[in-house]
């Protein structure tokens, strides 16, 4: 099973979906599997600077402000609509 979209997260319209969590702790656990899949180890390869959460229409995002390990900032948002408060 593909627990995550193709989307690559650059903002709303392409937000990585997560797949098959029923519970939120279960989908923040994703979130940071997903970082660590493809960013790296965070405090190394990877800083979070700030996490917001949006609710736009029926949806909500978990959006995260975080920089890469030369400083450069760069947004991912997660549609977290299928677990948010379960």
């Amino acid at each position: 099973m593909k627990f995550f979209s193709d989307h690559d997260g650059s903002n709303k319209e392409n937000a990585i979906i997560i797949k098959g969590a029923k519970k939120s702790q279960e989908g923040v656990k994703a979130e940071y599997r997903y970082l660590k899949e493809n960013l790296g180890t965070a405090g190394i390869d990877w800083k979070l600077i700030s996490q917001e959460l949006y609710r736009i229409g029926d949806k909500s995002y978990d959006v995260l402000l975080l920089s890469d390990n030369k400083g450069k900032e760069f947004t991912l948002w997660f549609e977290i609509s299928n677990f948010f408060g379960k």
